[in-house]
């Protein structure tokens, strides 16, 4: 077997090859720097978008700035208007905080003690404002307790009013005040405004005023004694009189006229009618002023006034308790619980339409207390006050012996009832 020649490589010419290799050497500098080019002109383009969006953002944001700055330059001027506002209230408080004529204290709702008080306060109750600062609310009443559940019912319900408590000064002087309490907050701080005012001159007056309504009820009282007794004591005993010479003319055997005659039985009438006018009379006389309170006292000329009423209509039903045998009272105080119950008893009889009336009279521990209960239609107190003379009377009969009287009424229950301090002034 023959060996087998080696196969020839064709032959390349150098020259065309290094032509060829400079060619790509070229296209691929050419591409190079289209490449580059194309890169240069995205970057550019990437750059140019992300410069616009950049200014878009600037913008936005310096529009979002300037308005921004524009809230904040309207809200500084409203704040610095505020502040002003809140100067100006705040001088426009302080002021009348200061020249205000009642005294005026602020309190701290959990320490009780006073951050604030005006001079009124300080003349008031004769502290200094150094003195008032260090005191607690109680050190300046007479009635710590009681000026204690004041305050924390003004700080439960936001705000008091109190119409009468006794307060102490500094030296050791007790007056009275009428207090009113509100709840403020001011700096994280529940606050208690307190305005008093001293109230001694209001009470004097309101005495004085009672005073002189008793001393006129007890003048008009005698003045209706009197006339009780002038008529009783003249008109009815000449009625009387009149009426016995009538009759004793009509009766006598020796009368110039028949007893059966038409004069005759004229005389009898008219004797009748002066029989009827000499009651009448005496009724008069003791609605004028009953003698059995002067004779008798409280208990029997109220259970007398009783009687009186009683009837088949209305059933007037009288109780005592508590009364020792003839016990008497100060003669403002019988003739003022009679009035009462006289009105009381009166009023129920006429317009309420009741079928029992109790008449309820106590004297315990050293009080006295009127009771007048019926079982009528009822009526509306506060305006039966103003449209008749009964209840302004009862009203003004216990304001002038200092009596506490309560009336109350619903349909089917009516309640007078009137209580005072009244110690006995004798037992005959």
């Amino acid at each position: 077997m023959k060996p087998t020649k080696p196969s020839r490589q064709p032959r390349h010419d150098f020259p065309s090859l290094q032509h060829r290799l400079a060619e790509l050497e070229t296209s691929n500098a050419q591409l190079r720097r289209t490449v580059n080019s194309l890169r240069k002109r995205e970057h550019a383009v990437a750059q140019r978008a992300a410069y616009e969006e950049l200014e878009r953002r600037v913008r936005e944001k310096t529009a979002q700035l300037a308005r921004a700055n524009q809230e904040l330059r309207a809200e500084a001027g409203q704040r610095r208007q505020t502040e002003t506002a809140l100067k100006e209230s705040e001088a426009k408080y302080r002021h009348l905080f200061a020249v205000e004529p009642d005294a005026l204290v602020l309190i701290d709702g959990k320490t009780l003690r006073f951050v604030d008080i005006n001079e009124s306060a300080c003349r008031l109750y004769g502290y200094t404002r150094e003195e008032f600062l260090r005191l607690r609310q109680a050190d300046t009443s007479a009635e710590p307790k009681d000026s204690r559940q004041s305050l924390k019912g003004a700080i439960n319900k936001g705000h008091r009013y109190v119409p009468i408590r006794y307060h102490r000064k500094k030296d050791g002087t007790i007056f009275p005040v009428e207090i009113t309490f509100s709840v403020v907050r001011l700096g994280g701080r529940e606050l208690v405004f307190g305005a008093a005012r001293d109230i001694t001159e209001r009470m004097r007056a309101g005495e004085d005023l009672r005073t002189m309504r008793a001393k006129l009820l007890v003048a008009r009282e005698e003045e209706r004694k009197h006339l009780a007794r002038e008529m009783h004591d003249s008109v009815a005993q000449s009625l009387l009189a009149a009426s016995l010479n009538l009759n004793a003319l009509c009766d006598s055997s020796s009368a110039p006229i028949s007893i059966d005659s038409p004069a005759a039985l004229k005389l009898r009438k008219v004797s009748q009618q002066m029989a009827m006018a000499i009651d009448e009379v005496r009724t008069i006389c003791r609605g004028l002023y009953p003698p059995t309170l002067e004779w008798m006292g409280l208990p029997a000329a109220i259970q007398s006034l009783v009687a009186s009423f009683d009837s088949e209509k209305t059933k007037v039903v009288f109780r005592r308790s508590g009364f020792a045998r003839m016990e008497r009272f100060s003669e403002q105080v019988e003739i003022g619980f009679y009035r009462i119950a006289q009105n009381a008893v009166g009023n129920a009889v006429r317009h309420s339409k009741a079928k029992t009336i109790t008449v309820t009279l106590e004297h315990t521990n050293g009080n006295l207390r009127l009771q007048v209960l019926d079982d009528g239609r009822g009526f509306n107190p506060d305006r039966g006050r103003c449209k008749g003379l009964g209840l302004a009377s009862m009203h003004e009969h216990a304001e002038a012996i200092g009596a506490r009287l309560n009336i109350t009424s619903k349909p089917g229950r009516t309640c007078v009832a009137a209580v005072m301090e009244a110690p006995r002034r004798s037992t005959l």
